[in-house]
């Protein structure tokens, strides 16, 4: 490391590292630029309506054009952290855009029609007034193509608690904000020598469409002079905050830009706002923006995990880097002759390229950085194979390009990717494992641009805030709406059926019982049409229905069962009838489903057991209410069921004959949903509303047996109502239109 580390200030870093987790205080927020694209040209559409005001949106808004997006995503210090929140805002916006897609590449689509592509749009406000000026300002000096190019902005900070220990670890001669400033002045001074390194390996721009240009093919033509940068050059200075001060408001003095938001550089120097020149007089720096990395369209996302990690320890070089070391290919002209060049095998002496053999030298510069700190390198070793390879980024990208055409590879990819998103439409990637209504509440939460707190993944609770106005979450429905004694009434089945009684609402008639044997006695003189069940239950668990006279084993077996769940049994009559779920929020019927009973459909072929095992491959099939549909899983009460039936698993059902493996309809116990929301009569609903607000619930799960439900005329009862009841299996029910039940959930709440 002799002569090319800055061993003074390796030694700070490694007195920290063995004390600290250098990478774990390594932070990283990420802003992706991507073009709408409909037909090969940039969309017409204006930006979705349910990320309005796009101004206000602290994730998803627009840059240039309404149809630029831009995903801004909170910093985090964990790689996979960060991936993950982008590729759910990915989705959100690919599933709000109907049949758009977006565009995985850094230079434009088609924009030989330029005159139809809108500029953003914004709301009236003085502010707003200020950016539409700009916009125009911007069209006006470097014309509109350049505005469409798109880009990945890769925002890093040293975390505060570490800059701190740092500093405690010098001799203190200077303060510790100009400590700070210090580092991250070193590291922009070394990233401005050394980028043509990032450009070189993550550089993924090598061709573009004759509409914008006819240029020969390059590295990345997103950096070079092609791409979007200043008109003339600007001199920053990196040497001191002062310095830097001086040469950005020069550059404004000399007309080169008009303000300091139109600095292009390929690194910026960041405080707490926009507002550099003001702010550096007053705060030290916050973090670093680095702006030369292009959209890899391999990646959904544009950028992957091991990519962030590698240029989080390129960072953690700059800053040890010994500035006195001559390092190669330093000057700007070089900088731009490696963004053009389209061929890195050979050197101009026929030997190994110049760029090549830098870049070997300053990787494995990095890995000594890397085991001196003690911290993985893979990332490097991974870009250093590639180069041995010459399995580097842009000349796939050409082969593919030459080999599919332009756009076809382009919709090839963006087709994938918003494949993708529909497929992971209900979920919140990263967060798997929590139960699905909460994931849906969370990814709406987001789109509505409401702060998330996640307080406790196993229980599934969460912290809503925004504007100051904060709500506890728990499993999606448990709020502060529904007061506890409501919950405890709907939980106990005694209690909710007298509340139904005393509102002349139908409920089925019944007993309920403490004593087994008084049960049982009691059962048996039933011959048909009852339902024995626990007396608090949710979910449909411990519930067995008899529409014939069962044995007395069976229907022993029955009781116990119910006793497993409770202390206190029901045994009521059975309704004829389907059953539907009502489910309402506050004042109205957002969702009706139809629920029908775990089932299978025979092959001729396969067993029971078999054809359950093939029907659990479904996708929307999971455990733990993470996947819109429940496994099928043949329990005790299953093989009760068949067994009545004269059947069992081994049984084989022939060719499309549909066999029930139990009565209760339950989606937890391997149901499909059938949403009938729009056909259902609205006597019905009415009559779920009002059952609901007997009870004084905002959030209800109400359960009617109905006849005939186009019917109003129909007979019908109450056979439950349900606290906290789920609401995926409306938002995604197995047949019938989505519901957008989050947005309910949320409008009740206040938001």
């Amino acid at each position: 490391m002799k002569n090319r580390i800055d061993e003074n200030i390796l030694m700070i870093f490694k007195k920290y590292s063995d004390e600290g987790n250098i990478k774990s205080n390594l932070e990283v927020g990420l802003e992706r630029e991507s073009l709408r694209v409909q037909n090969n040209k940039v969309s017409e559409k204006n930006h979705p309506n349910i990320l309005e005001p796009k101004e206000e949106h602290k994730y998803i808004t627009v840059d240039y054009a309404e149809g630029q997006v831009e995903f801004i995503t909170p910093v985090f210090n964990d790689s996979k952290k960060i991936i993950n929140f982008m590729e759910n805002l990915y989705d959100i916006y690919a599933n709000e855009i109907g049949d758009d897609l977006i565009w995985p590449y850094s230079m434009p689509c088609d924009i030989s029609e330029l005159e139809n592509i809108k500029e953003a749009q914004f709301t009236k406000s003085k502010r707003n007034e200020e950016a539409i000026k700009y916009r125009e300002f911007l069209t006006k000096k470097y014309g509109k193509k350049v505005q469409l190019i798109s880009g990945i902005h890769f925002n890093f900070s040293f975390s505060i608690s570490m800059l701190k220990d740092m500093y405690e670890l010098t001799d203190k001669e200077k303060s510790f904000e100009t400590f700070s400033d210090d580092l991250y002045l070193k590291v922009a001074r070394s990233y401005e020598s050394l980028k043509h390194i990032i450009v070189m390996l993550f550089g993924a721009t090598p061709i573009v469409d004759k509409s914008f240009r006819n240029i020969e093919n390059g590295i990345s033509i997103r950096n070079s002079k092609y791409g979007y940068r200043n008109t003339k050059s600007l001199k920053l200075d990196y040497s001191s905050k002062d310095n830097f001060v001086k040469s950005l408001k020069n550059g404004i003095k000399e007309g080169i830009i008009d303000s300091e938001r139109e600095n292009y550089s390929s690194i910026r120097l960041k405080t707490s706002t926009n507002e550099v020149i003001k702010n550096l007089k007053e705060e030290r720096i916050k973090y670093i923006e680095i702006r030369n990395i292009d959209i890899n369209p391999y990646d959904k996302l544009g950028i992957n995990e091991e990519t962030i990690e590698f240029i989080k320890i390129f960072l953690l070089y700059c800053a040890v880097d010994n500035e006195n070391y001559v390092k190669c290919y330093s000057e700007n002209n070089c900088r731009e002759e490696i963004s053009l060049m389209a061929d890195l095998s050979k050197g101009k002496d026929g030997g190994e390229c110049g760029y090549i053999k830098c870049a070997k030298t300053i990787l494995l510069e990095m890995i000594k950085v890397c085991k001196a700190l003690n911290i993985s390198h893979a990332s490097i070793e991974n870009q250093l194979k590639k180069i041995e390879e010459e399995d580097i980024l842009y000349l796939n990208i050409t082969k593919d390009i030459e080999e599919k055409g332009y756009f076809n590879f382009f919709n090839e990819l963006g087709s994938k990717y918003k494949k993708s998103a529909y497929n992971n439409r209900f979920k919140y990637v990263g967060l798997e494992e929590m139960e699905l209504s909460t994931q849906i509440l969370i990814k709406e939460s987001i789109k509505e641009n409401i702060n998330v707190d996640i307080l406790d993944i196993e229980d599934n609770f969460i912290r809503l805030e925004k504007n100051g106005k904060v709500e506890y979450v728990k499993q999606a429905t448990k709020t502060s709406k529904d007061n506890y004694v409501t919950v405890l009434a709907m939980e106990n089945k005694v209690v909710t059926k007298i509340i139904l009684e005393e509102n002349f609402i139908e409920t089925p008639k019944g007993k309920n019982f403490t004593d087994k044997e008084e049960a049982l006695y009691f059962a048996k003189k039933l011959v048909s049409n009852y339902v024995i069940k626990p007396k608090s239950t949710n979910f449909g668990i411990g519930i067995n229905i008899f529409k014939e006279e069962p044995g007395s084993k069976t229907l022993k077996e029955a009781i116990d069962i119910a006793f497993d769940h409770d202390k206190t049994i029901l045994i009521e009559e059975y309704i004829d009838g389907l059953e539907y779920r009502f489910l309402v929020i506050g004042d109205e019927v957002a969702g009706v489903l139809h629920r029908v009973p775990a089932n299978v459909t025979g092959d001729g072929k396969l067993s029971i057991k078999e054809l359950v095992v093939e029907k659990n491959k479904n996708s929307l099939r999971g455990t733990g209410y993470k996947t819109p549909l429940e496994k099928i899983k043949i329990d005790g009460n299953a093989k009760m069921f068949l067994k009545e039936k004269g059947m069992d698993e081994n049984y084989v059902p022939k060719k499309g004959e549909v066999v029930y493996l139990r009565i209760n309809s339950n989606i937890s116990t391997g149901g499909d949903s059938i949403d009938l929301t729009d056909e259902i009569h609205e006597k019905f609903k009415e009559i779920a509303v009002k059952a609901s607000k007997s009870a004084n619930a905002v959030f209800c799960g109400v359960d009617i047996i109905i006849d005939d439900y186009k019917n109003p005329y129909s007979k019908y009862s109450i056979i439950e109502l349900n606290f906290n009841p789920a609401i995926h299996i409306h938002s995604y029910p197995y047949k019938g239109k989505e519901r957008e039940i989050a947005t309910k959930v949320l409008k009740v709440l206040g938001y």
